[in-house]
């Protein structure tokens, strides 16, 4: 069965939200591009007849991301411990802007109404890459029990979709990076299947971001990098 792997869309810029003291810093919402990226997505897994499971970190620019795609192919999203962001500082730990799974379903349509999400279900204290890398790792296993026979879209963040793609074995292209909406799938039950890596074809050349970072400043950036 096809294995989906998507990064979150654009997420919003503080400026966006000054004078608004209820914006969550930690856990932006997406930015209107953000959305039609997701939006496009959505359109591009529904003509390939996508209709399982969407598992989404449980940050709320992939929920975001996660319920629009869900509104294009009809499915519900399940919110998923594990395929989150990595939590690489104390601060980010120590944060209150993390939705509990009632806030979840209270402010997210297409919301699996039997999800169920342990709180908290972030990590008491900063994790190291490696250990981001290992719960992602088990997330994928609990996923392949729960769903064998299903298609599975994860939504997640850069680190825990690098961490997606490498346990599902898909093939790192040179001179290419995870933008935001791009699109990885592997279907590991056929051993002769090729894999994508980041595809954008859904996407118009204005439309791909590294978050604040267009397409163009990504590789200017990267060239300086060489």
């Amino acid at each position: 069965m096809m294995r989906y792997i998507t990064r979150h869309g654009q997420i919003s810029q503080d400026a966006e939200y000054l004078g608004d003291f209820t914006y969550p810093k930690d856990d932006k919402p997406l930015s209107p591009l953000g959305r039609e990226q997701a939006r496009m997505l959505g359109l591009r897994l529904k003509k390939l007849g996508f209709s399982g499971v969407i598992l989404s970190s449980p940050f709320r620019r992939a929920l975001e991301t996660a319920t629009i795609i869900a509104e294009q192919v009809g499915v519900c999203v399940t919110p998923f411990k594990g395929v989150h962001e990595w939590f690489g500082s104390e601060r980010a730990v120590q944060s209150t802007d993390w939705l509990s799974i009632d806030e979840i379903k209270a402010q997210y349509q297409h919301v699996n109404p039997d999800a169920e999400l342990e709180y908290p279900w972030w990590p008491k204290e900063a994790e190291p890459i490696e250990q981001c890398h290992e719960r992602v790792f088990e997330a994928v296993d609990l996923a392949e029990k729960l769903y064998p026979n299903e298609e599975i879209l994860f939504v997640g963040h850069g680190a825990s979709v690098y961490a997606l793609i490498k346990k599902y074995g898909i093939k790192i292209q040179e001179g290419r990076t995870m933008f935001n909406c791009s699109l990885s799938c592997i279907d590991p039950d056929d051993e002769n299947a090729i894999s994508i890596f980041a595809d954008n074809e859904h996407l118009s050349e204005d439309q791909i971001t590294n978050n604040k970072q267009t397409k163009k400043e990504w590789e200017q950036e990267r060239a300086k990098q060489k």
